[in-house]
């Protein structure tokens, strides 16, 4: 199976077959994703199937938050592809935007996005709700 990056499109969000249940439906996805098509995105794309995208956007001058969604098939069969490319994408565009402080959120009922968001460089810095708020300081 061949993978590669591609850009991302509010659509791709609603071709995933997510890891983990979503809370959203089509409209609320597609309107997330327009958003997100504002900011620097790709999407996972394994054989013509969108199988996941992830993307990062400026919040202020020199911060930003990342986002993403995984198929279970990416999790699963493409997790070091997913993980190289996506700290590639993520380091050059830090250091590209001069970016000082980076933010991601993972749900806490989700230990394994948790240490996975750790393995790219964040640490845990409080708790939200059913969220664990995540920085990447430079």
């Amino acid at each position: 199976m061949t993978c590669r990056l591609t850009s991302f499109k509010a659509e791709h969000l609603l071709a995933i077959d997510y890891a983990e249940p979503m809370a959203l439906d089509e409209q609320q996805l597609l309107s997330l994703g327009r958003t997100h098509e504002q900011g620097l995105a790709f999407s996972a794309e394994c054989d013509g199937r969108i199988l996941g995208a992830a993307g990062i956007y400026r919040t202020s001058r020199q911060r930003a938050a990342v986002w993403a969604a995984f198929s279970h098939e990416l999790l699963r069969d493409h997790a070091l592809w997913m993980h190289r490319h996506i700290r590639h994408v993520l380091d050059d565009t830090i250091r590209v935007l001069e970016l000082r402080r980076v933010k991601a959120m993972v749900l806490h009922s989700q230990p394994h996005y948790c240490r996975w968001i750790e393995r790219l460089g964040f640490t845990p810095c409080l708790v939200a709700g059913e969220f664990i708020v995540y920085v990447r300081e430079l």
